[in-house]
């Protein structure tokens, strides 16, 4: 199985800064984790069911404030959702 791992910028090798590593952990589940620091235990992690998986990138993204306007709302009504 593949993960999907998502930077705010542009990566520049071998560092590649904090990143959200998204990771199907069973068939049902996918597991969201941030990864900024080398220590698991203090590392943001979130298991969701498939279908939560879209509400809950949404919502991280908005924690961070990866977007400057990131209207939630609007994502959600978006027609590939």
């Amino acid at each position: 199985m593949w993960d999907l791992c998502v930077v705010q910028s542009e990566v520049s090798y071998p560092d590649v800064g904090p990143y959200l590593r998204i990771s199907a952990v069973s068939d049902a589940d996918l597991e969201f984790r941030y990864i900024d620091t080398a220590f698991v235990d203090r590392q943001w992690v979130r298991v969701v069911p498939w279908d939560a998986a879209w509400d809950r990138l949404l919502v991280f993204l908005e924690q961070l404030h990866w977007f400057a306007d990131l209207d939630r709302q609007s994502l959600l009504r978006h027609p590939l959702v």
